[in-house]
């Protein structure tokens, strides 16, 4: 692995969210549901009048979503996203750019 890979592989990334991250639920286009954490972007979020927000989440399936994309749907606090854009890191995270869907009870 790369110096930059073993700076930002699944450690860090492990600790960043163990840090900074909020669990939120997680579906993907076919229906499964998982409970990982994730980065809400605030800066993003507090910018755009228009919902979009970025949430970060580690590419490892044992604590991440392993192949985010394109239609999945985030719920954080109530509020439904859905994934419009995947930037991968290639190094344990992944940048999802979403729209904000309607509201969550």
């Amino acid at each position: 692995m790369s110096l930059f890979g073993d700076l930002f592989s699944d450690g860090p990334v492990s600790r960043l969210l163990a840090i900074h991250g909020d669990t939120i639920s997680y579906k993907t286009v076919a229906g499964v549901v998982t409970t990982p954490e994730a980065i809400y972007n605030e800066l993003v979020g507090a910018m755009d009048d228009f919902g979009n927000a970025v949430f970060t989440v580690s590419t490892d399936a044992s604590i991440g979503i392993a192949a985010p994309e394109r239609g999945d749907e985030i719920t954080f606090q109530g509020d439904k996203w859905v994934i419009v854009d995947v930037r991968d890191d290639f190094a344990g995270s992944a940048e999802l750019r979403t729209i904000r869907g309607m509201e969550v009870s």
